[in-house]
């Protein structure tokens, strides 16, 4: 998706809801895919959290928490 998201003019948080509209992914995964820090995704994702647009949550059996 990097390459992708790479040659748009867009916000961070416009390229966080359309990758995660694709599939739920791990933070991990969102700070691959769009080359940001894990502090600046860690802030924007409870901002998008705190308004309700996107959930966080735990599969059974793993650890490593998702976003949807």
């Amino acid at each position: 998706y990097k390459e992708m998201l790479d040659n748009l003019v867009l916000s961070s948080r416009i390229k966080v809801l359309h990758l995660l509209s694709i599939k739920d992914m791990m933070p991990s995964e969102l700070i691959e895919a769009l080359g940001i820090a894990k502090s600046n995704l860690a802030n924007l994702s409870k901002s998008l959290i705190a308004e309700g647009v996107i959930d966080s949550y735990k599969s059974m059996g793993n650890y490593n928490t998702n976003y949807d």
